[in-house]
């Protein structure tokens, strides 16, 4: 810009526009500067972002599915019929209609205390089901909750033919496996699992070649195999009896 001494400088009166104000603006004004489109749905160059952190608190960083999930708040009386079957329910932020679920010591994993998840089946995004006997319908309940992220099913009597049961888990982000007797067979379900980010497989019957392939198929998904895995100390799990 001219300086502020010569007659032609813009505006002609006030603080002319810094360069990351021009920057932004040129960016608009390439993006078609259309006021009603959201700057999420624009394609946002890394020097922008960071202009718009830095000068706006504005973060362009995609949120996890949870928190920008909405849905309504569950009935109170069916939150009550689930702690009556044993679970334990926490709200997964303030404002916000998702819960997390875990077990209360000594619960009775039955058919019952599955079924009482239906009316909540919206609103669960955590499901901690660590060192649980799954009865047999548990996983085809399990996979009807549209929103589950997380799923912890370290240590529990999980098989490969239950994980194939939860192929409609759009959003599940996070599965833990840690400690189950899942092999092989498990990976090619697994792998279609679209929003997967993290698995846990420390300690199951999955040998060291599924694993690679898996993560050829999917790169973009980060595989827990235990240190001894890791370090090429173990080739292959042993065979089951």
């Amino acid at each position: 810009t001219l300086p502020r001494s010569n007659s032609k400088a813009m505006p002609p009166s006030g603080e002319p526009l810094s360069y990351a104000e021009i920057r932004l603006l040129a960016w608009w004004v390439d993006q078609g500067a259309d006021p009603d489109t959201c700057v999420g749905q624009l394609a946002v160059p890394d020097d922008i972002k960071a202009l718009l952190m830095r000068d706006y608190k504005f973060d362009t960083r995609k949120r996890p599915y949870a928190e920008r999930l909405q849905v309504a708040a569950a009935n109170p009386g069916d939150l009550k019929k689930l702690e009556e079957a044993g679970w334990k329910v926490h709200a997964v932020a303030q404002n916000s209609g998702a819960i997390r679920l875990g077990m209360m010591p000594g619960m009775e994993l039955s058919d019952a205390a599955f079924q009482s998840l239906g009316p909540v089946a919206e609103n669960v995004v955590w499901l901690d089901l660590e060192g649980a006997q799954l009865p047999e319908n548990a996983m085809e309940t399990i996979g009807k909750l549209p929103n589950l992220v997380q799923l912890r099913l370290q240590q529990s009597n999980i098989t490969d033919e239950g994980i194939a049961r939860l192929s409609h888990l759009r959003h599940l982000e996070s599965l833990n496996l840690y400690g189950t007797q899942v092999t092989d067979a498990v990976l090619t379900p697994i792998e279609g699992f679209p929003a997967l980010k993290r698995l846990y497989l420390w300690q199951t019957q999955t040998t060291k070649e599924g694993v690679e392939m898996l993560r050829k198929q999917r790169p973009d998904l980060e595989v827990d195999t235990g240190v001894e895995q890791e370090a090429g100390l173990v080739d292959a799990a042993p065979a089951k009896e």
